[in-house]
């Protein structure tokens, strides 16, 4: 039966070549997509490293010195506007709408920006040992604004703790592999890159700046930019000492009360002694989530592009497998009609085909691999994904459009069945 039905494919070679070349460019297009949009959405499902609710965002600025309003302090500036930034938290946290606020110097995690250095063990090698993420800096009170939360089953109060005596916080890398962390820096030389886990308790110093010296407390949860995001390292967490020199802090983080959000939105700005102090102002209140909506929805657009592509070229897909596998078997219910005259069951004619649409599928997977594989190669339009990964989307593309054609082919392949023999040959 295989013999015969390769020799038949043989013979009619012409338009199954013509449908091959269509289920080509069919899974083809389905692989691309489905791997971009796995490629957009893979990290979507990773914890977020923080708690946004009730969390508000409030911009810090500056009079500009040609301003009617800017008092000029002389030699002093900086340490004014550091009196400032203290006197605006404190009226805040006076507020009975706020349950902690915080400093923030791209420690926000919707601010799309990144900060990135490294960390050198003190004692070993710098050259061979290291850590490299993404530096935040928070002042301790941070840590309850963001609800940081620690590998190691510290509490808050213990993380908050240890940043106000001037320690650092680590986040691992989601993507760490051991045995693959062996790169060459900018000199050639082979760095080991270090896990966060392993560094809590030891000294460090920063790789750009050898004069910084911390003591690792603890590891937490990796704070994400966004849930798109698709973090290349770990994370550092640096203090912010509130009594030092803060005039340059970029933002203020409020955790309000469950509930009291609107409220606070209406006293910040209802309330001057919030809003400004000599030189200094705040501005641009935006609630956390608010700003992670904003911030995703590029992301979310791509998703329901990719999504929408999908389902539109899987109905194409359907309706042509329909059209095609229909035509077909109107062209074969004669043959039909005579194999079951000949004794062939309904079951052994329906195999005959759906392999016949297997070994199309088959042929046009092979053609739609050697080409994707050369224009992925080409255009490094798909980044990021190992081999198994893509040979698994080329898989689920193998089994979405099997599943269409099993789906084609039903319908039609029982119609031609229920027609008598007779009738069937009458013409033949």
């Amino acid at each position: 039966m295989k013999r015969n039905l390769l020799t038949q494919m043989r013979n009619e070679w012409r338009d199954n070549l013509w449908l091959m070349l269509g289920l080509a460019i069919v899974s083809l297009t389905i692989w691309l997509f489905c791997s971009a949009l796995f490629s957009t959405a893979k990290n979507y499902f990773l914890p977020l490293g923080f708690d946004e609710e009730d969390v508000y965002v409030l911009s810090v600025g500056h009079l500009d010195p040609t301003a009617p309003t800017y008092i000029d302090f002389g030699e002093l500036t900086r340490e004014k506007a550091s009196d400032d930034m203290r006197g605006l938290i404190a009226r805040i946290r006076e507020s009975q709408n706020v349950e902690v606020a915080a400093f923030s110097d791209n420690g926000t995690p919707y601010k799309m920006s990144a900060i990135n250095s490294g960390l050198n063990i003190i004692g070993e090698e710098p050259d061979t040992i290291g850590f490299a993420g993404n530096f935040r800096s928070l002042s301790p009170e941070g840590v309850k604004v963001l609800r940081l939360r620690s590998l190691t089953g510290k509490d808050e109060n213990y993380l908050k703790g240890k940043l106000e005596a001037g320690e650092i916080l680590v986040s691992p890398d989601p993507y760490w592999e051991r045995e693959k962390m062996s790169i060459l820096n900018e000199w050639g030389v082979p760095v080991s890159r270090f896990p966060a886990e392993e560094l809590v308790g030891k000294n460090v110093i920063m790789s750009n700046d050898s004069a910084s010296r911390y003591h690792v407390a603890d590891a937490v949860a990796l704070v994400r930019r966004s849930s798109f995001d698709n973090p290349w390292g770990g994370g550092v967490i640096l203090p912010i000492n509130e009594e030092g020199d803060i005039c340059r802090v970029r933002e203020i983080l409020v955790r309000v009360k469950p509930g009291n959000g609107d409220k606070f939105c209406q006293e910040f700005e209802s309330t001057p002694d919030m809003l400004s102090r000599r030189n200094t102002y705040l501005y641009g209140l935006t609630s956390l989530s608010d700003m992670g909506t904003a911030v995703e929805k590029d992301d979310v657009l791509d998703v329901r592009l990719y999504v929408a592509l999908i389902i539109f070229f899987l109905i194409i897909l359907f309706l042509g497998l329909l059209g095609t596998f229909w035509f077909r078997m109107q062209q074969r219910v004669s043959e039909i009609a005579i194999r079951r005259v000949c004794g062939a069951s309904r079951w052994a004619i329906f195999r005959r085909v759906l392999g016949e649409g297997m070994l199309l599928l088959i042929g046009a997977s092979v053609l739609a691999a050697i080409v994707g594989w050369a224009f992925i190669k080409q255009t490094d339009l798909i980044q990021g994904f190992t081999t198994i990964q893509l040979i698994w989307f080329e898989l689920a593309t193998m089994a979405i459009v099997a599943f269409g054609i099993v789906l084609s082919i039903i319908y039609p392949a029982w119609r031609a069945m229920q027609i008598e023999p007779a009738e069937a040959v009458r013409d033949e």
